[in-house]
């Protein structure tokens, strides 16, 4: 791919990580669902580390800190 590719109107790499996020966004969700809170965490914090928009990253953050809580993991809870 060249840098000057594109996806949606969208520079490739800009794209990607915008599809990733939501990949790893929705695997963390389904995680969470099952009970598997780790696995959860461990998403969620991924996507907060990609997220381009301020509001996504937010999003990650909230639900890392929610999952890390149903860990009991408090205290981790509060610096995510």
């Amino acid at each position: 791919a060249r840098p000057s590719d594109q996806l949606d109107g969208r520079p490739l790499a800009a794209a990607a990580r915008s599809k990733r996020f939501g990949l790893l966004m929705k695997l963390g969700d389904k995680a969470a669902a099952a009970g598997e809170w780790e696995g959860a965490s461990a998403r969620f914090a991924a996507a907060a580390e990609i997220a381009e928009a301020g509001r996504d990253r937010l999003t990650a953050r909230l639900r890392l800190a929610e999952s890390r809580r149903a860990e009991g993991k408090v205290a981790e809870a509060v610096d995510a």
